[in-house]
Order: structure tokens, then sequence, then C-alpha cells
């Protein structure tokens, strides 16, 4: 029987699925694509392969995600700052 509780996100994650759960449980709004992209110049959060099929772990997800994907100096973190800032400016010029 079960209590209605959610499941769990696997512990492996392929690319799609590993985008879907940075999006959903950090906010950070990433697409598969941007962690292709990421995954081939040597950033982001580190994979592990399984023949040709990359897989990251949810404990690894979590950690880049606290420790470097929310930090000042990110790409990402930057990136938000900025269309914030765009949009408050927009918003008080109106």
């Amino acid at each position: 029987m079960q209590t209605g509780t959610q499941d769990a996100p696997p512990v492996r994650m392929r690319t799609e699925a590993a985008a879907e759960y940075l999006s959903s449980s950090h906010g950070l709004g990433l697409e598969a694509k941007t962690l292709r992209n990421w995954r081939a110049q040597g950033r982001g959060p580190r994979c592990r392969y399984l023949g040709i099929h990359p897989l990251y772990d949810r404990d690894e997800l979590d950690r880049w995600a606290r420790e470097e994907a929310l930090t000042d100096t990110n790409p990402i973190s930057a990136g938000r700052r900025a269309r914030r800032a765009q949009k408050l400016a927009e918003a008080a010029a109106a």
C-alpha cells in the first residue's frame, strides 16, 4: 500500500532526467542540450559513462547545484541577475 508520497528521483539519471531534476529540485531552468554542450566543453556537473551513455549521479547534481551553479561567479547566476535587473529597470520605467 502506498502512502501517497512522491517517488524519489533515480540515483543515476540520463541527460534529460538530470536537466529536469536540476530544474525542478534546484530551480536552475536548464535544458538537456545545455548539459550536453557543457559536457562537451568539460563544464557542468560530472557524469560517468555506461558504454556511450552519460549518467549523472543525483548526489553529484545536488553538490554541483549547491557549490558551483548557485555561486556569484557562475554564468547561470550572473545571467539571471542581469535578466532580473533588466526586468526591474523596465518595471520602474513603466
